[in-house]
This record gives C-alpha cells, structure tokens and sequence, in this order.
C-alpha cells in the first residue's frame, strides 16, 4: 500500500514473514510438524499461528490478489473447521501425533502447499522488503 506508516507496514511485513514460515511448517508431515514444534502442544501452536490468514485478510498495507485471497480464505476456513479430535496436543510426541495424523490436517497441508505457491510472488517482495535473500 502507497504512502502507509513505516512503522505499520514493517509490522505487516513482519507477520508476512512469520506466516510463510508458518506454511512451510504446515507442509511437513505429522512427525516432523511435532519435532518442529519440540512435540509441545503442536496442533494448538500451529492452529494459532496459521489463524495469522485471518489478519492478513483484514489488513490494509499488503495488497494480495482476488486468487491469493481465496486461497487464504480457504485456509482460514480449514483451520476454523478442526475438531477437537484433530485438536489433540498435549507434552508427549505420542499424543501430537495422534492430533497431527488426523486427516483433518491434510486438507490443511494441501491448502497450505497451494498457499505458497500462489503467494511466491508476494513472497519475493516480501524477502526484498526486509532485505533477505529469495
């Protein structure tokens, strides 16, 4: 967005940033999901750090396309929708797996890996922006 508040669009860019990666965390499979999240409440954790779409979608600093946008959507859509089964989590590898082998989480796996393909543009820009190597 032209002519926002510094301040307020490295913010955004900054949330940008952790979302991607967030994706990249969502693509995984079950057991390298808990390993990544140190097999700590690992469908809490990613939930909660995938529902960051919900922000992106309302924000008004990075334009994303109508295509992109509904990608987004979708995922929002699919993480709102886990159940409590998908939800399980607790503080062993035993009981994350049990709630990231739920095939709920593969809808989400899939979206995610469509989300970061149709996101690689605004992906680049994004790297530029805070100064990374693509």
């Amino acid at each position: 967005m032209k002519n926002a508040n510094p301040n307020e669009l490295d913010s955004w860019e900054n949330c940008y940033f952790n979302f991607v990666e967030t994706l990249l965390d969502f693509v995984l499979s079950p057991i390298e999901q808990c390993v990544a999240k140190g097999n700590y409440n690992v469908a809490w954790e990613l939930r909660a750090e995938g529902l960051t779409v919900d922000n992106l979608l309302n924000q008004k600093f990075i334009e994303f396309s109508n295509d992109q946008r509904a990608v987004m959507r979708n995922l929002s859509l699919a993480l709102h929708a886990l159940s409590p089964e998908a939800m399980l989590c607790g503080q062993t590898q035993e009981i994350n797996l049990k709630g990231m082998a739920n095939p709920e989480w593969q809808l989400v796996r899939d979206i995610a890996k469509e989300l970061l393909i149709a996101l690689a543009p605004r992906t680049l820009e994004n790297r530029k922006f805070l100064n990374m190597e693509p």
